[in-house]
């Protein structure tokens, strides 16, 4: 085993117990020599203040940083968005001083081609001694002639354009369909002779507001300084150019080529005006039309028309949407058409409505989608569809887009709007059935002044006019005695005379006609 440690000697003197620095824990024993003195106690030890304060200057100074970078690039955007504004404003102003700087270099220059053009003429035609008496000579007559239009002179247009919307690369026209007309009047009389009646007529347009922003007579640099342009070219194509003939003028073929909603007013207005070359020096009125609205033209093969037609697609109607999951489930359903539409309505109008539409009966959204289907132009189609029930002797009546017009009674012919409480139960009854096989019945009968009307006897009406009389007359010429056959039955009666003899062959005349109210009727 190895020997025990001996513990060392006790020390010599006095034992002082002094405490530990502030960052130590407990107590140490310290061996002093002998005859010194024990160091003396603090009362109360305290943390030293410079370190806290050097914290709180490193934190004042890293925020107050923090603080002046954000100021100084919000000063910085600032100073950028305002210098931006400067440049626009110096270059919008530059622009409005520049453009009629520009516009009347351009004139000059097509004047001085103008004139540059006949001086050659001239020279070609007259290479003598007196070409230039001849030239001041006419130059005096124009100037002579000129003068005596130095009055009221203006363009007017001679019909409106329709007020309505215009699409891109659509043709102008009138209110009426045809070619839009201007000409060119003194004191309310067309000109028809001089050298203004063949003047050169430039069309432009004009910004839709300027009606409000320009005074009733306007002055030239007021008009100039409206006209629409557009950074993807000029606003109007087309032949925007043409010449009078006797003071009058019928272009075609102008279109707008840039839509109106980047516009001032979201407007556009077209406008004509003398060209600047045979103006002659003096003041005339330039012409304007009503403001437009102008859209780009692809904008119109996805507009619901206000009143659509049988053969429209379903999704010109509102509500319905071309890639639209309502137009997928009628596609699916084989609705493809505004008349589809209206015999399904027709036929089961709450199907549609839950199952493509979704919505609730009273719903606003649902009144609209419906409403406009049926403002549907039936385009004069009068014909009409019978369904009968014999044991019932009951006759429902439907148009060509299956809606219920009416039903014959015993009584007679009765429209739905004037169905007592038993009959609107019997047609009730009768509908669910009747629209099962309605797709397989032709039409067989007409509305004809609010009455149903055979199509069979309505024809033979119409080919006599009046009295049914038919003379029969075989091809030597040989007059038979007149066919008349009578009815004085009421209801709905159908039937045939047959085997009509006489030197002819055999012959089936189908007769149908609605009686009403032992009326007599002649076929």
């Amino acid at each position: 085993m190895p020997p025990k440690r001996k513990s060392p000697p006790p020390p010599h003197g006095p034992v002082v117990v002094v405490p530990p620095p502030a960052y130590r824990r407990r107590l140490e024993i310290i061996d002093l020599p002998q005859g010194a003195a024990a160091p003396t106690t603090p009362g109360k030890w305290q943390l030293p203040r410079v370190p806290i304060a050097f914290i709180a200057l490193y934190f004042i100074v890293l925020v107050e940083g923090k603080s002046n970078r954000r100021i100084r690039r919000v000063v910085r955007k600032e100073n950028i968005i305002s210098q931006g504004k400067v440049l626009q404003a110096f270059d919008n102003a530059l622009q409005k001083h520049l453009n009629p700087i520009h516009r009347s270099l351009e004139s000059l220059t097509e004047r001085i081609d103008t004139l540059t053009h006949e001086v050659g003429l001239i020279k070609q035609s007259n290479p003598n001694h007196h070409a230039n008496e001849h030239y001041r000579s006419e130059a005096n007559q124009d100037a002579a002639g000129f003068a005596h239009y130095a009055e009221a002179v203006e363009l007017r247009f001679l019909n409106k354009l329709k007020p309505r919307l215009y699409y891109t690369q659509e043709k102008i026209r009138a209110e009426d369909g045809t070619a839009i007309q201007i000409a060119l009047f003194k004191d309310n009389q067309i000109v028809e002779s001089g050298p203004l009646s063949s003047a050169r007529i430039e069309f432009v347009a004009l910004e839709g507001d300027f009606n409000d922003v320009a005074p009733e007579n306007w002055t030239e640099c007021m008009f100039n300084q409206n006209i629409a342009r557009s950074p993807k070219g000029p606003v109007l194509g087309g032949v925007c150019q043409i010449k009078l003939k006797n003071g009058e003028a019928s272009p075609s073929g102008i279109s707008f080529v840039v839509p109106s909603s980047k516009s001032r007013s979201g407007m556009f207005i077209l406008a004509a005006r003398v060209h600047s070359s045979d103006k002659a020096g003096f003041r005339i009125m330039e012409a304007l039309m009503n403001p437009v609205e102008v859209q780009v033209y692809r904008n119109k093969a996805n507009k619901n028309s206000d009143t659509p037609k049988l053969k429209d697609d379903v999704y010109r109607l509102k509500g319905i949407s071309k890639k639209g999951t309502r137009f997928d489930w009628l596609k699916h359903n084989g609705i493809n058409t505004v008349e589809d539409m209206l015999k399904a309505l027709n036929k089961n109008e709450k199907k549609i409505r839950t199952e493509c539409f979704k919505l609730k009966k009273n719903s606003k959204d649902w009144k609209e989608i419906v409403k406009h289907a049926r403002k549907c132009d039936l385009e004069g189609n009068c014909n009409l569809k019978s369904y009968r029930v014999e044991e019932k002797h009951v006759v429902l009546f439907f148009n060509c887009v299956h809606d219920l017009v009416g039903a014959q009674f015993h009584d007679g012919y009765v429209t739905k709007d004037n169905f007592n409480s038993d009959q609107q139960d019997v047609v009730n009854c009768l509908k669910k059935q009747a629209y099962d096989a309605l797709d397989d019945i032709a039409f067989d009968d007409k509305m004809k002044d609010n009455y149903p009307v055979s199509l069979s006897s309505a024809m033979n009406t119409s080919i006599t006019d009046g009295d049914a009389s038919i003379p029969l007359t075989d091809r030597a010429g040989t007059n038979y005695p007149d066919l008349h056959v009578t009815s004085q039955d009421e209801g709905y009666r159908t039937g045939a005379v047959a085997q009509i003899y006489g030197g002819f062959s055999e012959v089936d005349i189908p007769i149908g006609c609605y009686i009403g109210q032992a009326s007599e009727r002649v076929y």
